[in-house]
């Protein structure tokens, strides 16, 4: 594919992926302000300062989460990690990272957090969307070796991170026609979410899922685990055995939220 644009000086190039990132966040936050409970909930200069820390935490956690998955083949992790350049991240470990952080945040602002997120992660998914157009373009997040060429992919560029001249499964496709489904799904659906938290929780629920599903057809699953079950047995990688316990607690918050009489 295409994973530099052009050429900056020495080193630095302006990398297809970073740009999709950027155009993905631009629409982001084009949908995000213009929301019309946004305005009732939170002033402009505290939602943009909210977002610019939901920015960092979720470039720190998402790298931190591919660092940690990809760590045996990094020659020096510990200086490599500040390599934003070289790898990728992962899109699990910044929605942790960004769950995490970003409440506090709102917290020490006297937001309500269900509420907030519950407006973000409506829109979340198109920026994931236009964020697999980057993966695509650079080669990361890569699927196995196909059978044929029938639904496959070929990467000739030898800085792409996928292996060249093999069909693989397109699955940076697959994950952003997920992404852009799940925004369809919570948009079709806003209305039947009112209470606090639905919104948010469900996307965790859907992306999850996602996830789990598209990573028996990646080709950069790192290390295995094989689980033996009800006499069947699975070959598990380590984001899917995160996933399924994200999957878990979103569907339980789900449920909570749901019940609850008092908001918060």
């Amino acid at each position: 594919m295409y994973p530099r644009i052009f050429h900056i000086y020495g080193p630095l190039w302006v990398q297809s992926y970073g740009l999709m990132i950027v155009l993905g966040l631009l629409l982001f936050l084009y949908f995000a302000y213009n929301d019309p409970r946004r305005a009732k909930l939170i002033d402009s200069d505290t939602f943009f300062n909210v977002l610019f820390v939901g920015l960092i935490s979720g470039v720190v956690g998402g790298r931190l989460f591919f660092m940690f998955s990809e760590w045996g083949s990094f020659a020096n992790p510990w200086l490599e990690i500040f390599y934003l350049w070289q790898g990728g991240f992962v899109v699990l470990g910044s929605i942790v990272s960004v769950a995490i952080v970003v409440p506090i945040y709102l917290k020490m602002h006297s937001v309500s957090v269900l509420k907030f997120l519950d407006i973000v992660t409506l829109y979340a998914p198109l920026m994931q969307a236009v964020g697999r157009i980057g993966c695509l373009l650079a080669g990361c997040c890569y699927g196995a070796q196909a059978q044929g060429s029938i639904l496959a992919i070929m990467f000739s560029d030898p800085v792409c991170l996928a292996p060249t001249g093999v069909y693989l499964y397109p699955t940076q496709i697959y994950m952003g026609l997920l992404s852009f489904s799940i925004f369809i799904i919570l948009f079709t659906l806003r209305r039947f979410l009112q209470k606090p938290g639905q919104t948010v929780f469900l996307y965790f629920t859907l992306e999850s899922m996602a996830r789990v599903g598209i990573d028996f057809l990646r080709g950069d699953r790192g290390e295995i685990t094989n689980i033996s079950c009800l006499h069947m047995n699975f070959s598990l990688s380590l984001m899917q055995i995160w996933s399924l316990g994200f999957l878990i607690i979103s569907i339980l918050a789900f449920v909570f939220v749901s019940v609850r009489k008092r908001n918060f």
